[in-house]
């Protein structure tokens, strides 16, 4: 472990949130993540992370899993050359030997490579021992935080894992509905799916994973219409608290960190009326608490 790295990381991050500025050093996530996974591992019983390349996750390495285990990858991918993708995933395997991949994509869809991995590296295997989920939320609107969502996610599955038990079981009892319903909201800049395209490639969106991921998962999302959609699907969690340090509700914490995104000094994203965007940077909080927890942990063990 390199204290030092992650010194400069905080460093870094804490001038952009200064400037209000949007944390533009992708270099300095990849860079220090697997630092960050390794002191979540060792702080958290049964954490059970791995940074892997999607193309790796194949049915060899889940055969080993213990039964009644949960092990989560954050599955990385080149994006034809343009780039860098990262998706969240918990895989299940049940008292029986019955396997569930789940994984979470922060994006709107548009990158599919990660999917693409997971459909084709198991395309062969048998429906009754392995079942897929492949969850677009859509809750992320800026350039290159997917990786630092998908730290958020596994942290989370670790929370809920008996939530995540539920869905695999709900997966082979075949109550997961492969749907897109067209007339729910979904981000303006997303592509329209039937049906036929979800249920063929285990894939849900926004309208779907509001109904089947808790609050937490949504606590970060960067437009104000991801935060009403959940909401409008679960009224009663509307008082619900999602920072337990200041008791906020999901809608006063996206007030609390709404902004206007910029890179450098340039404006990013416009409204049809010419207005500029208001956005939550609710992430860029989360990418500093996640450097604070290591290097807490790492001076407390005398790590360096």
């Amino acid at each position: 472990m390199n204290r030092n790295n992650l010194l400069e990381y905080r460093d870094e991050i804490l001038r952009k949130k200064e400037t209000h500025k949007q944390f533009d050093k992708f270099s300095l996530d990849q860079g220090n993540i697997r630092q960050i996974i390794n002191v979540l591992n060792m702080k958290y019983v049964n954490m059970n992370t791995e940074l892997l390349l999607s193309q790796l996750l194949t049915p060899d390495i889940l055969n080993n899993l213990p039964p009644s285990s949960h092990k989560r990858f954050i599955l990385q991918t080149n994006t034809g050359g343009t780039g860098q993708h990262f998706t969240a995933t918990n895989v299940f395997k049940d008292s029986e030997g019955r396997i569930s991949i789940i994984a979470i994509d922060s994006g709107i869809g548009s990158n599919a490579f990660i999917h693409f991995n997971i459909h084709r590296n198991f395309l062969n295997s048998n429906p009754e021992k392995l079942k897929k989920l492949y969850i677009y939320s859509q809750i992320q609107n800026s350039p290159a935080d997917c990786l630092i969502f998908s730290v958020h996610f596994v942290k989370k599955m670790y929370k809920h894992q008996t939530h995540f038990v539920e869905l695999h079981h709900k997966l082979f009892n075949d109550q997961i509905s492969f749907i897109f319903e067209k007339d729910k909201y979904h981000p303006e800049n997303s592509r329209q799916y039937n049906n036929e395209d979800c249920a063929s490639s285990n894939a849900v969106y926004l309208d779907q994973a509001i109904k089947l991921l808790p609050i937490d998962f949504f606590k970060h999302a960067q437009s104000r219409s991801i935060i009403n959609a959940y909401l409008e699907c679960h009224p009663n969690e509307r008082l619900k608290t999602v920072n337990k340090q200041k008791w906020e509700s999901l809608e006063k914490r996206y007030t609390r960190h709404a902004t206007v995104l910029k890179i450098g000094d340039e404006i990013q994203y416009y409204t049809k009326t010419g207005e500029p965007k208001i956005y939550s940077n609710s992430i860029e909080a989360k990418r500093l608490s996640l450097v604070e927890e290591a290097l807490k942990w790492m001076i407390e063990h005398d790590e360096f």
